[in-house]
């Protein structure tokens, strides 16, 4: 299905919304004050706000899938987390007002309801908001109906609850106890927009951290690290880095590659068929990519180091000095070795330190990676013969070691005062 498709689609499925929404309102309006019910009633104010929010849902839909311009060089997808996050608030502030409204009637005395009205209600809504959630959750392309689908489960099971509140209400009208079943209604009120408030919660986290242009869930990096790792292995790359943060139905992507000697890309033909082999691996993900897909050969090794070390045994003369002389030791491997990687420049510079010092007994490194691309100049008409580099700050990958002199003595509890260090 091409993305002019998956938009029309996507647009279909919230008027379906908006519709059902409509009958709801009006339908649980009319209901809820025949039968005397706060709660019908709270149903189908939330079913008008959803209206409005729906018919917001459509537009955002419509101005986020007219790609970039001049004013939006990066697409309009922003649109999308915008309203879901305008939504959930409204939603958020309407349980928060029937919640009150639900204790102020629990404190009254509560209300007194039609009971076979209100059981007829609950299960009507109960079987049509079923309906359209299935419906929503089957047909979704978009983060704007996904939400909608999320709404429409929650008001699902907002019915649920209250199908059994009301036949809870029946029972013990039929055994006479109408003083108990006048507290029904309200309570069912106040359960059910306190639990209800989860839904606009969960959204409202979602689209703000995707206007805030955080990274996304761990199942979705995931996947794209797969795919990084996968092109990598296929072309011969090396220490693949990945930055990415998601904006609606766009996933904005920043990829670095090392090409080493072995690699069979060296030429810009070769790069532009690793960029198509990603460009086409992130496609089937389901989502709108902006890809920026950086190539160097020079690895540049940049960390800030935490070093701790174990002694042997206390006969040292001068503790000052030992730790100068370890810590000046342990940057000259670090400065005057070529490193193949974070892993072997470690264990390197803790090699030299036990080789040196015979009253160190073991020494544990732990050093954050902290990657840096060559910037592309050539935009502006200058060659960048490796001067300028930009580091990344993402994705943030910690390397603990611990090198150990052989036949050392046991540490026993000696790093239990260093808690989560190596």
């Amino acid at each position: 299905m091409s993305a002019n498709d998956e938009a029309r689609s996507d647009k279909r499925l919230l008027l379906i919304s908006v519709g059902a929404s409509t009958g709801i309102a009006v339908g649980s309006s009319v209901w809820g004050i025949l039968a005397g019910s706060s709660m019908i009633v709270f149903d189908g104010l939330y079913s008008f706000v959803s209206i409005g929010l729906s018919l917001l849902a459509v537009l955002a839909l419509r101005a986020s899938r007219r790609g970039a311009s001049e004013s939006y060089p990066w697409g309009r997808e922003a649109w999308e987390p915008l309203v879901v996050v305008v939504k959930a608030l409204a939603l958020g502030v309407l349980c928060v007002y029937a919640a009150v409204g639900g204790v102020r009637d629990l404190s009254s005395g509560g209300t007194t309801v039609a009971t076979g009205w209100a059981l007829a209600y609950a299960v009507v809504a109960t079987a049509a908001g079923a309906a359209v959630t299935l419906v929503l959750r089957r047909g979704a392309h978009s983060d704007l109906v996904r939400a909608e689908a999320a709404e429409w489960h929650g008001d699902t099971l907002l019915s649920v609850g209250v199908l059994v509140g009301f036949g809870i209400a029946e029972v013990l009208v039929a055994a006479g106890r109408d003083d108990l079943a006048a507290y029904v209604d309200p309570a069912m009120v106040v359960i059910a927009s306190v639990v209800f408030l989860r839904v606009p919660v969960y959204l409202i986290s979602g689209g703000v951290r995707e206007l805030l242009g955080m990274a996304p869930p761990e199942p979705m990096r995931e996947r794209l690290q797969r795919c990084i790792d996968d092109t990598a292995q296929q072309f011969g790359l090396q220490d693949p880095v990945l930055r990415v943060a998601k904006v609606g139905g766009r996933l904005d992507v920043e990829i670095g590659f090392v090409v080493d000697g072995e690699s069979p890309v060296r030429t810009v033909a070769d790069c532009d068929r690793v960029r198509q082999h990603l460009h086409d691996q992130l496609a089937s993900l389901g989502y709108h990519d902006s890809a920026v897909v950086a190539f160097t050969e020079d690895r540049i090794m940049a960390t800030s180091l935490t070093a701790r070390w174990r002694y042997e045994h206390t006969n040292v003369d001068d503790w000052n000095k030992t730790y100068d002389d370890i810590k000046r030791t342990m940057l000259e491997v670090f400065a005057g070795r070529y490193s193949e990687a974070l892993q072997q420049t470690l264990y390197q510079m803790g090699q030299a330190v036990l080789e040196a010092r015979p009253e160190v007994a073991e020494i544990r490194f732990s050093a954050p990676n902290k990657h840096h691309f060559v910037v592309d100049l050539s935009p502006f008409g200058i060659e960048n013969n490796n001067e300028v580099f930009i580091a990344a700050d993402r994705p943030y990958g910690l390397i603990e070691a611990s090198v150990v002199r052989e036949g050392g003595s046991d540490p026993g509890d000696a790093w239990l005062n260093t808690p989560g260090f190596c």
